[in-house]
Formats: C-alpha cells, sequence, structure tokens
C-alpha cells in the first residue's frame, strides 16, 4: 500500500512538472499597413506561432487582463512585392502603463515570394525577447 501511494505521489509530481514545462508563452500580433506583403507577413507570422513549440497565438488587447507579448508590425510597400516592415516586441499586461514594456525589435525586407520565410525569421526574434525578459525581469516573465 505505501509502495502503491508512493508510485502515484511520484507520478502526480511528474505529470505537474511536465505541465509546468509544456506552458506555451502567450504572443498577440498587431499589424498596421495596407500593402498586401505586409498583410502577408503578419497572416504568416500568426501562422507560425500557432505551430510553435513555444508560443501559443492570442488576440491583440491594449489592456490586456492577462500579461502577452506582443508583436507590433508596421508595414510600407516600396512597390506591389516588396515592403519594409519594422516590428516592436513589448510585455503587456493591465497592470503595465500604456502599450506595455519595450523589449527588442528588428527590421526586415520582405518580398512576396518570402513571405512565411520573413515570418519565421521573426520567430528566433520573439525568443530572445522572451529570454531577454527572463534574465532582466523574472517576476514579469513568471506571470506569461
Amino acid at each position: 500500500m505505501k509502495l502503491m501511494s508512493g508510485v502515484l505521489i511520484i507520478i502526480l509530481l511528474v505529470s505537474g512538472i511536465c505541465i509546468a514545462q509544456s506552458k506555451k508563452i502567450p504572443v498577440a500580433v498587431n499589424h498596421v499597413g495596407d500593402d498586401s506583403v505586409g498583410q502577408g507577413v503578419a497572416f504568416a507570422l500568426k501562422e507560425a506561432i500557432r505551430a510553435s513549440q513555444s508560443f501559443r497565438l492570442v488576440d491583440y488587447e491594449p489592456a490586456a487582463k492577462l500579461p502577452q507579448i506582443v508583436v507590433f508590425m508596421v508595414s510600407i510597400g516600396a512597390n506591389e512585392n516588396i515592403s519594409a516592415i519594422g516590428s516592436t516586441i513589448v510585455y503587456n499586461s493591465l497592470t503595465m502603463p500604456g502599450e506595455g514594456i519595450f523589449i527588442r525589435e528588428f527590421v526586415q525586407i520582405c518580398s512576396e515570394d518570402r513571405l512565411e520565410s520573413c515570418a519565421r525569421k521573426s520567430l528566433p526574434n520573439i525568443d530572445n525577447a522572451v529570454d531577454f525578459l527572463r534574465r532582466n525581469w523574472p517576476s514579469l516573465s513568471r506571470n506569461l
């Protein structure tokens, strides 16, 4: 009987650890721009986040009730096939003033034939931003 209860406790502890380790970071994407390339990259980024092992896509909320990472994207078309896209990554929650805490920014030049590639190149930037948050504001990163 003692052996069975000991095994049960170990199983519960291990499953709790696995659940904690598999928690995905909530990420929202907010895009501004009328160009088709920028819109395509924003859509492809959302799809890449959905498919990610580390992140889960959430809706963007200016005053997010639950903490989240937000990727703000602004794009402008240089021509029909090429756009410049500026992205800013922030930590946002209801307790943060304004639009949250700035973490990182990056700029990409994307073309119509490289939408998914541009989106996938954004994922390491998001991952680096989360790592930066964990190192510098561990109390905030624990809330994600």
